[in-house]
């Protein structure tokens, strides 16, 4: 699986790598599962094909956001997700500020499924 996912993501344009994985593995739901992120003690539902999934697993997503999150949140702040999309800082937010408030907002109605396995997932 690692070997044809490594070859697919290299095909270009970008496309015509598009259709291949939906052809292959199926809709972006289908082909999400849960992965445990160790670095952050997070389990995230990701599609390991988009951008998100292709660097979280490498746990290589946002080092300086993250960075700041960390240094920046208090056990009681509040915290605010700004087009949340998978909802990731969200969760890793509600972790450090487990007596404050995190509110994500995303706009695109297909994520909010996703965001809602996530949080469920890492009891948020």
């Amino acid at each position: 699986m690692q070997l044809m996912r490594n070859l697919i993501l290299k095909i270009r344009p970008a496309i015509l790598q598009a259709l291949l994985i939906n052809i292959i593995y199926g809709n972006s739901l289908k082909r999400r599962k849960f992965y445990f992120l160790k670095k952050y003690n997070l389990h995230l539902f990701l599609d390991p094909f988009n951008y998100l999934g292709n660097v979280a697993l490498k746990e290589i997503y946002e080092p300086d956001t993250i960075d700041l999150i960390l240094q920046n949140l208090k056990k009681d702040s509040i915290f605010f997700d700004i087009g949340a999309n998978e909802g990731f800082f969200s969760l890793l937010a509600s972790k450090v500020n487990y007596n404050g408030k995190t509110y994500a907002f995303e706009p695109q109605t297909q994520l909010l499924p996703i965001i809602e396995r996530n949080l469920i997932k890492n009891n948020c």
